[in-house]
């Protein structure tokens, strides 16, 4: 009957409603939500990168497409002389969980989280360091477009001698564009179809 029915659509509504709350990772002590990209998951191009990030990156820095906040978390715990660390993100869901994420470390490091389209550029310059794991996908398509705008504001927000850290898939042209703007770019790994680079500008 129709008190049937209502009941179903309360109970579908409750789960409906429930689906887009920060949820934990599994096997992590992380949270995310549906909505978020690999927001069940760690990304493996991102656990590749968290690989290589170096333990001497000091001042302040930026985490680009920070999704849920698993780069930064694994940069702060390496680096401890991080004084100040922004986060940009398009997708607002991410950034509440990014900021639950690093709820640890905000007593020691200054922490920014910025809703903002990292390909309009950004907002702060004199960076000493960059990390990202850019985007490029635009819907199903690849784009690699979005990964380069990711870069050239990556590069454009670093001072000089400042170094930026990203995985790409190993297909993607990016070393071109990176040696317009930078003094020295190396591959620091390669596995699973990705690449991780090291840049200074």
């Amino acid at each position: 009957g129709t008190k049937e029915t209502a009941r179903l659509d309360q109970a579908l509504l409750a789960s409906w409603l429930g689906a887009g709350e920060l949820q934990p990772i599994p096997g992590t002590d992380l949270v995310s939500r549906p909505g978020v990209f690999s927001w069940n998951r760690i990304d493996p191009g991102s656990r590749l990168l968290a690989e290589y990030l170096p333990d001497d990156l000091t001042g302040r820095g930026a985490d680009l497409g920070a999704g849920y906040g698993y780069l930064s978390r694994m940069l702060l715990a390496r680096s401890r002389s991080v004084a100040e660390l922004h986060l940009f993100e398009a997708e607002w869901k991410a950034l509440e969980a990014a900021r639950r994420n690093l709820a640890a470390f905000a007593h020691g490091v200054q922490l920014h989280f910025h809703w903002h389209d990292v390909t309009a550029g950004l907002p702060i310059d004199r960076l000493d360091f960059v990390v990202m794991n850019p985007p490029f996908h635009s819907g199903r398509e690849a784009e690699p477009g979005l990964g380069q705008a990711f870069i050239r504001a990556a590069l454009a927000s670093l001072k000089p001698g400042g170094r930026l850290y990203v995985v790409a898939n190993r297909h993607l042209p990016y070393e071109k564009l990176v040696r317009t703007y930078a003094e020295h770019e190396k591959t620091l790994a390669e596995a699973g179809g990705y690449k991780v680079m090291e840049v200074r500008k």
